[in-house]
């Protein structure tokens, strides 16, 4: 309930742009996925531009149609990608989404991704 507070306190505002930083982190699966859905119908809805830091992956890539992978020390940005599962998300359901093999492949390359520059700075470890 506090995000949905948070986010009509954001709203009231009028924004052309909403920034959320890790804006479902706390929240239980059931509420997360409720709280995704609630995001995508915003961005519909008022067209407003929605930029959402986030550590999920998945939760990236659903509610994203630019999605950049950040490379830690110096932070710059590694790679981007143009995604199409915000869209498919305002007209299906984001778990079918979920089994989709494009929504698989992407989310399995940007994890390895990941764990390879997590390894680099590890020195290999």
């Amino acid at each position: 309930m506090q995000q949905r507070v948070a986010l009509a306190r954001c709203l009231v505002n009028d924004p052309d742009v909403i920034l959320m930083d890790e804006p479902l982190g706390a929240l239980d699966a059931l509420t997360r996925e409720k709280m995704q859905s609630l995001i995508l119908e915003l961005w519909k809805k008022t067209g407003k531009t929605i930029i959402i830091i986030t550590h999920s992956v998945e939760e990236a890539l659903l509610l994203g149609e630019r999605l950049f992978v950040m490379a830690p020390r110096p932070g710059r940005i590694h790679k981007e990608y143009q995604l199409p599962f915000a869209e498919w998300g305002l007209k299906r359901s984001l778990r079918d989404i979920k089994l989709e093999p494009e929504f698989s492949t992407v989310r399995e390359e940007i994890l390895t991704m990941i764990w390879n520059m997590e390894e680099e700075i590890m020195g290999g470890a």
